[in-house]
C-alpha cells in the first residue's frame, strides 16, 4: 500500500516517522488562503485541495492532505513570511486560548475520507522581547499561528488540551482509524 503525503511540512513527516508510517512525500503547490466560512471548514477544504493536486501525479497511491489553521474568536491565523506579522499574531495569542483545526483529506482512487480535529491551546503571557527573540530566530515564519510546538516554540505554550500532534500538523490517532477505514472502503 503506497502512502504519499501531499506536504513538505519537516514536522508533518516527522508525525508520521514517529508513529512508523512508510511513505513518500509530494508538494502540492496549493495556495493556503482562507474563505468565508469557519476554521474547521477551511482546513478541510485546503487539506482536501492539496490531496487532490497530488493524487492526480500518484494514481493508485494513497494520498494523505493536511491543513491547518489556528482561530482565536473567529480570526484565523494562518502561516506568514512576515516578521511584523508574526509579531503582530504572537502579541494577540499571548496569554490566551486558542484552538488549532487540523484538517486531513484521504484519497484513493475515488475513496476519500475528509475530517478536522481540533486541540486547545493556551499560550503563555509574552513580552515584548520574547516575542522579537523568538520571531527573530526564524521559527514563527511559515507555521499557522507563527510558532512551532515541536520546536522553541514549545516553551511559549502554558497548556494543550487534545492531541499534541494536532498542534503540530497532524492528528496521528484519528488518520490510524480513518486509514483503515478507506483501505477497506
Amino acid at each position: 500500500m503506497e502512502i504519499v503525503l501531499a506536504s513538505s511540512s519537516p514536522r508533518r513527516k516527522a508525525i508520521l516517522q514517529k508513529f512508523g508510517f512508510r511513505f513518500t512525500c509530494a508538494k502540492s503547490n496549493v495556495a493556503e488562503k482562507t474563505r468565508r466560512g469557519s476554521a474547521e471548514s477551511n482546513a478541510k477544504r485546503l487539506a482536501l485541495g492539496k490531496a487532490r493536486a497530488v493524487a492526480k501525479r500518484h494514481v493508485g497511491a494513497i494520498v494523505i492532505g493536511a491543513d491547518t489553521i489556528i482561530e482565536q474568536n473567529g480570526k484565523c491565523y494562518l502561516k506568514t513570511g512576515s516578521k511584523k506579522a508574526a509579531e503582530r499574531a504572537l502579541g494577540e495569542l499571548s496569554g490566551k486560548w486558542h484552538n488549532v483545526w487540523t484538517g486531513v483529506a484521504m484519497l484513493k482512487g475515488k475513496r476519500k475520507v475528509v475530517f478536522c480535529e481540533r486541540a486547545r491551546v493556551r499560550m503563555r503571557k509574552l513580552g515584548r522581547k520574547e516575542i522579537c527573540d523568538y520571531v527573530a530566530g526564524g521559527e514563527a515564519l511559515g507555521k499557522a499561528g507563527c510558532y512551532n510546538i515541536a520546536g522553541k516554540g514549545r516553551k511559549l505554550i502554558e497548556k494543550v488540551v487534545g492531541e499534541p500532534e494536532c498542534v503540530a500538523g497532524l492528528p496521528v490517532k484519528k488518520l490510524r482509524k480513518e486509514l483503515r477505514r478507506i483501505v477497506a472502503l
